[in-house]
């Protein structure tokens, strides 16, 4: 008996692994042009859970800041008057040099380590120019950091800038094909170009990417992995 209770042990936690189903909490699961956990757009699925993430969902609209805070919510008073587009940002040293973040990276799966390390490193403003010393606290990453956004009860806060190749995922699985609310503007990644006064910026008119001036105004879209 009491090896007929073990095998039927082993045999019930063999049922429940094979049947798991990948999932963030509630067994549900995505494809492209879904609507996300955040009510915002799935744009990519790896295929299976890893490193805590399986799904990319972005933001429902771009990011705009009205009286210092910023939103992704069109529903609320004044967000077609929020201001919409910034700047990557410069990082500077004490002397004023351009310096690089160091380890901002291009590939899907790495815009929240990229945004993390960029406001680790900027804090609480970045440099508005290469060459002075005016700075802004409305940079791109640190307004995807500090984003808070409301779905029902939910409320969601692990938002980041995608990087490169996620930024071309936005572009090509969800405008491309009419979704996701976007403009024929220019968007930010957070991945560091060559040089370090530039980063990568793609525009949504024709698909291109580009290493820009860090200087240069673009429109921010969040996104998050779960």
């Amino acid at each position: 008996m009491r090896k007929f209770i073990v095998l039927l042990f082993i045999a019930a936690c063999f049922f429940v692994s094979c049947t798991k189903v990948d999932d963030n909490t509630n067994n549900t699961t995505y494809k492209v042009g879904d609507t996300g956990p955040a009510g915002g757009i799935i744009f990519y699925d790896k295929g299976e859970y890893s490193d805590d993430w399986r799904y990319l969902e972005a933001a429902p609209n771009d990011l705009r800041v009205i009286n210092e805070d910023p939103t992704v919510d069109s529903s609320i008073a004044r967000y077609t008057h929020g201001t919409d587009t910034f700047a990557f940002g410069y990082f500077k040293s004490i002397k004023g040099s351009n310096l690089f973040i160091n380890g901002t990276d291009t590939a899907i799966g790495s815009g929240k380590k990229n945004t993390r390390r960029i406001v680790e490193a900027m804090g609480i403003v970045a440099f508005n120019t290469e060459d002075s010393n005016d700075v802004t606290e409305n940079y791109g990453a640190k307004l995807c950091d500090i984003l808070s956004h409301r779905r029902g009860k939910e409320e969601y806060s692990d938002w980041f800038l995608p990087s490169k190749d996620e930024l071309d995922l936005l572009y090509t699985n969800l405008h491309k094909n009419s979704l996701g609310n976007f403009t024929s503007s220019l968007y930010w990644s957070s991945s560091e170009a060559d040089s370090a006064s530039t980063a990568y910026i793609q525009d949504f008119s024709n698909g291109s990417q580009s290493a820009e001036q860090r200087k240069t105004e673009g429109r921010i879209r969040p996104v998050r992995a779960f």
